[in-house]
C-alpha cells in the first residue's frame, strides 16, 4: 500500500510474501529509508555484497545508500518513507534513531523482537494498514505519527540489547 502526499511525501507499508514480490526491496528512491521485519526464518537477503539469514521477528534498518539483493525471501513486512514523509535527522530529538537505526557507521542494524516487543509492533501494523485506507485531511499526520511511534519502540529495543549504558 502506498501513500504519496502533495509535497512529495511518499511511505510504503507491504508485505513480501514469496520471491515473486521480492523485486520492492531492490526498489531504489531517493531519500528513502527501509525497514524490514522478518516473520520467518527462511529469508536470505544480500546486503553491501554481504549475505545475511534473518531470523523470525528480527528487523533490518536500511538507507537509500544499502545495495539489497534478495536470494530467498518469504514473508517480510516492510516500511519505506522518503525524507519528506519523515525526516529522522530533523526530528532526530524526537526519535533519537539517527546514528542508531540509521546512518550507523559501526555495523548493519538488526534488532530481534521479543514476545512484549511484538505485540506493540503487530498492533501498530494493524493501525499502519487500516489508516492506509483512511483518505482525509489527517492520513498524513496519522501515519506519521504511526511510524514515529513504530521507530521509538525499535529505537528502545535496539538501545536494550546493544546499548546497556544509554536511556
Amino acid at each position: 500500500m502506498i501513500y504519496e502526499g502533495p509535497s512529495g511525501e511518499y511511505l510504503n507499508v507491504d508485505e513480501i510474501t514469496s520471491n515473486e514480490n521480492c523485486y520492492l526491496l531492490k526498489e531504489k528512491r531517493e531519500s528513502c529509508l527501509t525497514l524490514l521485519w522478518f516473520e520467518n526464518d527462511n529469508s536470505v537477503i544480500e546486503i553491501d555484497n554481504v549475505r545475511h539469514k534473518f531470523k523470525k521477528n528480527e528487523v533490518v534498518f536500511l538507507t537509500e545508500f544499502h545495495n539489497v539483493v534478495p536470494v530467498s525471501v518469504s514473508e517480510v513486512k516492510m516500511i519505506r518513507f522518503n525524507r519528506s514523509f519523515y525526516c529522522i535527522v530533523d526530528h532526530d530529538s524526537e526519535v533519537s534513531c539517527k546514528g542508531l537505526l540509521f546512518f550507523g557507521a559501526n555495523q548493519l542494524p538488526i534488532i530481534g523482537l521479543r514476545e512484549e516487543e511484538l505485540e506493540k509492533i503487530q498492533l501498530l501494523w494493524k493501525m499502519f494498514l487500516l489508516e492506509m485506507d483512511s483518505v482525509d485531511n489527517l492520513q498524513l499526520e496519522m501515519l506519521q505519527m504511526m511510524l514515529k511511534r513504530f521507530l521509538i519502540l525499535c529505537t528502545r529495543v535496539y538501545k536494550t540489547n546493544n546499548l546497556k549504558n544509554l536511556k
